[in-house]
């Protein structure tokens, strides 16, 4: 039990004595300080509270009314009992007013009432400040009571607060906005009432579960309207593990939803572009062939014979075709590389600082770069372009923030690993592409180059970066390999034969 910590102000020491004698009859072990001059007394004052302030009222540098006053300011919930000879009841009046606890009056007839009144003291002084906590924190809980409901009221997304079994209670005014129902027409409807048919069976799949989902849904509004949205939804228990009440957070995602169409279709007609883009190279090889030889033919003939006419024609058809290969070759934006040799980790210098922009501030880009590198016969452009989509791809691994290490190296690929890694055994500049993020189990890693193929939200993602990567390293002599496992990152490596 902790000792009782008294500050004992008075100058005569007789009396003091007396009160440590009496305080510890009641209280063994007390831990008195006195203040015997007013030098003691402020330095008793500069330092931790007491549990109790006894002072004398007649004091050679000052009175017990100015230690009250002074105690109090300083300690609000510390006790103060004046124990004095001295004084009358109009001072005792005085006091009672400045916060004194209780008045003891110096006689033999009242030392025993001493413990007992710094006892009472106390309990009142420890009422006092539990009433003040309790009513700090009903003004603290009414403050945020009142924070909460400006929040829910004039947030921007819909909140839904529903019982156990999703019946709704209480909607903000998005959310009403969002479904076009009143607050009275919504309670009472569950958070299924108003889903999209096709999107039912998953959300009540989810929602009977008992945890914590998230999805992408539509909601049917009054009018009829479909409304997609992004739903946030939790049950929440209360001490014992018992469901309370479960909520709901609807952003609506509707217009994003349109452009994420309109991207598709955009993807669509660049993958159309590559497929004309192929097409018309090899069209345009099969061209000069035609023209070349229609030209051989014209150099022979008189200028008179009559086949002339029809090799004109032949030139002319051939030129024609030329032209509209041309235009399927600007459609399809098909670049045709222009390979020097160069340095990797030159090239990775030039784009660090690009790099670092695309990455965002909640990602960390690690550079490695291996001194002394050996060149490599690239397009500079085509590389750059690899380097930004693996980098990219890694970002977008990492959807709580983490690293991304961009590494140059050299390896020399032997023939006993030609079959396990599928490079052909050589001597290679390499690039690896490694992140911290939710990496990838075996299908996906069996899929990750195939165009169109991606684990991101519809939306998210195109499914292109990772099959251009591939398809660049590929005409570019080179290889790529990608190692992952579900929790621990991907690593993802270009490798590019050196030049001696």
């Amino acid at each position: 039990m902790t000792a009782l910590r008294v500050l004992l102000v008075d100058d005569n020491p007789d009396d003091r004595a007396l009160v440590r004698r009496e305080l510890e009859r009641d209280f063994p072990g007390v831990d008195a300080v006195e203040a015997r001059d007013v030098g003691e007394l402020e330095r008793a004052l500069a330092g931790d509270s007491f549990d109790v302030v006894i002072t004398d009222y007649r004091l050679n540098w000052t009175d017990g009314l100015a230690v009250l006053r002074r105690a109090k300011e300083r300690w609000p919930d510390t006790s103060v009992v004046m124990f004095t000879g001295s004084g009358g009841e109009e001072i005792a009046v005085q006091a009672m007013k400045d916060g004194l606890d209780d008045y003891v009056i110096k006689t033999p007839s009242h030392y025993r009432r001493l413990p007992s009144a710094v006892a009472s003291a106390l309990e009142r002084t420890r009422g006092r400040a539990a009433m003040r906590e309790r009513e700090h924190a009903l003004a603290a809980l009414a403050e945020s009571e009142a924070r909460f409901r400006a929040l829910f009221e004039t947030a921007h997304v819909g909140i839904c607060i529903a019982d156990p079994g999703g019946a709704i209670l209480h909607t903000n005014a998005a959310y009403r906005d969002l479904l076009g129902y009143s607050g009275e027409e919504l309670r009472g409807t569950t958070f299924l009432d108003h889903t999209h048919p096709e999107d039912l069976p998953e959300n009540r799949r989810l929602f009977e579960r008992g945890e914590s989902y998230q999805l992408e849904k539509r909601y049917v509004r009054k009018d009829g309207g479909t409304v997609w949205v992004d739903l946030a939804a939790a049950l929440v228990a209360g001490a014992e593990g018992t469901p309370q009440f479960a909520f709901g957070i609807a952003i609506d995602i509707t217009e994003r939803k349109l452009l994420e169409e309109r991207l598709l279709h955009s993807q669509k007609m660049e993958a159309i572009g590559r497929l004309v883009g192929g097409i018309a190279h090899d069209f345009n090889n099969l061209l000069t062939a035609i023209t070349g030889y229609a030209e051989l033919v014209a150099s022979r003939l008189d200028e008179n014979d009559p086949a002339r006419a029809d090799v004109a024609e032949i030139q002319r058809a051939g030129e024609r075709a030329a032209a509209l290969v041309q235009q399927l070759l600007a459609f399809g934006r098909k670049q045709v590389l222009n390979p020097r040799s160069v340095n990797l980790n030159a090239v990775l210098g030039d784009i660090q600082a690009m790099l670092r922009r695309v990455i965002g501030e909640d990602v960390e880009l690690v550079t490695v770069e291996k001194p002394g590198l050996a060149p490599v016969n690239v397009d500079v452009g085509q590389l750059e372009q690899v380097i930004v989509n693996l980098v990219v791809n890694a970002r977008d691994a990492l959807p709580r923030g983490g690293s991304v290490t961009v590494a140059t190296g050299e390896r020399d690929v032997a023939a006993r690993e030609e079959l396990r890694a599928g490079i052909p055994a050589g001597r290679y500049v390499t690039l690896a592409v490694s992140d911290t993020g939710i990496g990838m189990d075996a299908a996906t890693r069996a899929r990750a180059f195939e165009p169109y193929f991606t684990t991101k939200e519809q939306g998210k993602g195109s499914g292109l970066g990772l099959a251009t990567v591939f398809g660049i390293v590929e005409q570019s002599g080179g290889h790529l390999t990608v190692e992952s496992v579900p929790g621990g990152g991907a690593a993802f490596t270009v490798y590019l034969p050196r030049v001696s």
